[in-house]
């Protein structure tokens, strides 16, 4: 059961640590927004976790696919970052990280497996769950490969874990209506992954020529 708690911290605190990174910010605004600043403070989303928890050095471990066929940090970005250099979102990942690690006691641990197959992650997931393996934590992976592992059986329903709030606003709620099956749902997508942003894709047409 500790494995799953860790799960559900992590995630939402993570995702609740770059929002206070962002209000931190305006309360350093001038004295004229001053009363802007108080009130966005005062109407503030937090998440509801177990307080004064400790998971004696818990690793919590991600898997997802590494970024042999990319130049630059890709699917691994999102995850975790070694060290600050200076580059936004690497450094604030790292600092997210830390503030989570310390906050819980835990350690947050990566594995990323060779991209020559994409559904490698998916594959070792299902590998350990058929062996009765505790291997994995929370899976990081593209969409139409998570489908089939989460329709076969090998995830957990998240409207099941406690202090995981699909409603909450830094969960996007349109993925998780078209995701949701009933009351289950087994893939979800959140402000976590600015990944998300980078495969944004537009179509663009002339007006007149449909008309035609």
């Amino acid at each position: 059961m500790k494995r799953f708690i860790s799960l559900i911290i992590i995630i939402i605190v993570i995702l609740t640590a770059c929002q206070n990174g962002s209000d931190n910010d305006k309360t350093s605004e001038t004295k004229n927004n001053s009363d802007e600043t108080q009130r966005i403070n005062e109407t503030e989303i937090l998440p509801v976790l177990p307080e004064d928890a400790d998971y004696e050095g818990y690793e919590f471990r991600v898997v997802t696919r590494g970024d042999e066929r990319h130049s630059s940090p890709l699917h691994t970005r999102d995850i975790y970052a070694d060290e600050q250099n200076g580059e936004s979102i690497n450094d604030a990942v790292y600092l997210r990280n830390r503030t989570v690690e310390d906050m819980f006691n835990v350690k947050i641990v990566m594995y990323a497996l060779n991209e020559d197959d994409e559904r490698r992650p998916n594959n070792a997931v299902q590998a350990a769950v058929l062996a009765d393996e505790d291997l994995y934590d929370l899976l990081m992976t593209h969409e139409i490969y998570a489908a089939p592992t989460a329709q076969n059986g090998y995830l957990m329903n998240l409207a099941n874990i406690p202090y995981i709030d699909l409603s909450k606003p830094w969960w996007d709620k349109s993925a998780t209506n078209d995701l949701s099956v009933g009351n289950k749902i087994f893939l979800a997508l959140s402000d976590f992954s600015v990944s998300t942003s980078d495969y944004a894709h537009t179509i663009l047409f002339n007006k007149q020529l449909q008309e035609l």
